[in-house]
């Protein structure tokens, strides 16, 4: 009974033994969320890699698969343009983007269906011709709707020459 000191022995190893199987299970719990995380990254990462691709090839309709329904886009300027405005822009045969790339890339997972993306945007573009030279810090929310992940807002602020870089980003 409870006053045998080997009945405590086994009562104590058997407490143990459930214990590690529970730090066992957390253990593997926290390996899948850290793998689950790594994964959504690089999703994330490529994402941003084929939106930037499609746009250096005017590949419209990949610009439209990888755009959310309700996506907007807010400019430097501070003007609002809703998914239609932006794709008007990239079938216009007077824009053309000469070189682009999006750097500094950091991944803010807001939830396991939700991220954002800081990251700085240069480039050189012509529209209606007018020849351009872009430096941004920009933001885009991703959402992941039926598995597939797709952007939802751009916004973009002209960079300072002074600004800290992305990976300055707290």
């Amino acid at each position: 009974g409870a006053a045998d000191p080997a009945w405590k022995l086994e009562q104590a190893r058997a407490a143990t033994a459930k214990a590690d199987a529970k730090f066992q299970d957390a253990r593997g719990e926290h390996r899948k969320a850290v793998d689950d995380v790594k994964q959504r990254q690089r999703e994330l990462e490529e994402l941003n890699q084929k939106w930037n691709e499609a746009w250096l090839k005017k590949d419209v309709a990949a610009v439209q698969e990888m755009m959310a329904p309700d996506y907007v886009y807010i400019a430097p300027t501070g003007q609002v343009l809703d998914r239609d405005a932006i794709l008007a822009i990239i079938r216009s045969p007077s824009y053309r983007l000469k070189q682009g790339a999006r750097t500094e890339m950091v991944v803010r997972p807001l939830t396991d269906d939700a991220a954002a993306l800081v990251h700085r945007w240069q480039g050189e573009a012509a529209f209606e011709g007018k020849s351009f030279r872009d430096d941004h810090r920009c933001t885009t929310l991703c959402v992941r709707r039926s598995s597939r992940w797709q952007i939802v807002l751009e916004h973009c602020s002209p960079n300072s020459p002074r600004g800290a870089d992305a990976s300055d980003v707290q």
